[in-house]
């Protein structure tokens, strides 16, 4: 039987991601959409095999590309993925810091 993934397992293989050691931390907006150096949510982009979409132009004529970042708050089971940007970014956790915290974060269940 075929076994559908919960948020236990996106949050598990997370975790695992963060802690591996394979990504090099980035932070910022245009460093979720690098593999070179992606902030958390990129590397949940990464693993997870999420899409990238056009949105919008800067000032120099450069194409910004973001995700949908309410489908990485879903599959986590956060309130919202500013939860994951706000430990990156702004507070610059580790990515071992963020992964201990996402397996003790409260479950959001969201319809379906």
């Amino acid at each position: 039987m075929l076994k559908v993934k919960d948020v236990y397992d996106y949050r598990r293989e997370l975790c695992e991601a963060l802690r591996s050691g394979k990504y090099t931390q980035g932070y910022g907006h245009a460093s979720t959409i690098s593999e070179d150096a992606p902030c958390a949510i990129g590397v949940a982009r990464i693993i997870f095999g999420l899409q990238l979409y056009p949105a919008g132009v800067t000032l120099a004529g450069d194409e910004v590309m973001s995700i949908d970042y309410h489908e990485v708050a879903r599959l986590l089971g956060l309130y919202s993925a500013e939860d994951l940007w706000s430990k990156n970014d702004a507070l610059m956790w580790s990515f071992p810091a963020i992964a201990d915290w996402l397996e003790k974060a409260p479950v959001i269940e969201y319809a379906k």
